[in-house]
C-alpha cells in the first residue's frame, strides 16, 4: 500500500480521536435550583410558590431537556467518528499489515525454494564429484592412458566448481535471511506506528 494512501488514513484517524477525546472532555453541569419553600426571618414561614417562580423553574428545566437531546445526539454522532476511525484504522494500517505479511511469507517461501535447489545441486555435483574421483582411480591402474593430465585438469575443475556452488549457496541463504530481518523490522514500525508508540 503506498505511503500516501497510509498517511491519509492516519490522518483521518487522528482527526476522529482528537474530536472523541474533545468530546469526552465537555462534560455538563446540573445548575437546577430547587424553589425556596419557607420565608420570613430565619426561614419560620412557609412560602407559596408564584407563578412566575414555577415558570422560571420550567424554563430551566426545558432548557436542561434541550441540552440533555442535543448531548444525545453529540453522542451518536461520536459514534458515527468512533466508527469513522476504527474503519480509517482497517483500511489504512491492518490492510497494510496483512500485505506486508504476505509479502514477507512469499519472500521466506521463495528463499526456502531457492536453498532447496542449492543444495540439491551441491549434492549432486559431490556425487558427480566422487564418481570421477573413483573412476580416475581405476584408468590410473590401466597402463597406456594418454591425456591423464587433462582428465585431472577437469577433475579440479568440477570440484573448484562445488566449491564455488557452496560458497553461491551460502550467500543465498545470507542474502534471504537479511530479506526476512529487513521484512520483520518493516512490519514492527507499522505496528509501532499504529500503536501510536513512533
Amino acid at each position: 500500500m503506498n505511503e500516501l494512501v497510509i498517511k491519509t488514513h492516519l490522518k483521518k484517524f487522528e482527526e476522529a480521536k482528537n474530536q472523541l477525546k474533545k468530546f469526552s472532555e465537555e462534560i455538563p453541569s446540573s445548575d437546577l435550583q430547587s424553589v425556596e419553600t419557607n420565608s420570613g426571618p430565619f426561614g419560620l414561614f412557609t412560602h407559596n410558590i408564584t407563578g412566575k417562580e414555577l415558570n422560571e423553574l420550567i424554563d430551566k428545566i426545558q432548557s436542561k431537556f434541550i441540552f440533555i437531546n442535543k448531548l444525545q445526539s453529540d453522542t451518536i454522532k461520536e459514534f458515527a467518528e468512533v466508527y469513522e476511525a476504527l474503519e480509517a484504522l482497517d483500511k489504512g494500517y491492518i490492510q497494510g499489515i496483512v500485505a506486508g505479511i504476505k509479502a514477507a511469507e512469499k519472500a521466506s517461501n521463495q528463499a526456502k525454494e531457492a536453498a532447496t535447489k542449492a543444495e540439491k545441486n551441491t549434492i549432486d555435483i559431490n556425487l558427480i564429484i566422487n564418481g570421477l574421483v573413483e573412476f580416475k582411480e581405476r584408468i590410473e591402474k590401466i597402463e597406456y592412458i594418454q591425456n591423464m593430465e587433462k582428465i585431472w585438469s577437469d577433475i579440479q575443475d568440477i570440484k573448484k566448481t562445488s566449491e564455488q556452488n557452496n560458497q553461491l549457496l551460502k550467500k543465498v541463504k545470507i542474502a534471504y535471511a537479511i530479506a526476512g530481518i529487513f521484512a520483520v523490522i518493516t512490519l514492527t514500525h507499522i505496528i509501532l506506528n499504529v500503536l501510536g508508540i513512533l
